[in-house]
């Protein structure tokens, strides 16, 4: 069982990155929605 624990935390891991990444862009994204709003071409 001792595998399963580590590909547990590895995976556990790689998904807490992850999220670390979605809140960045959805930080860019929320900063873009802010700015002043230009008209669609």
């Amino acid at each position: 069982m001792r595998g399963a624990r580590l590909l547990i935390q590895r995976v556990a891991a790689g998904v807490s990155e992850t999220l670390r990444d979605v809140e960045w862009i959805v930080s860019l994204i929320d900063a873009r929605e802010e700015a002043p709003k230009r008209p669609a071409t």
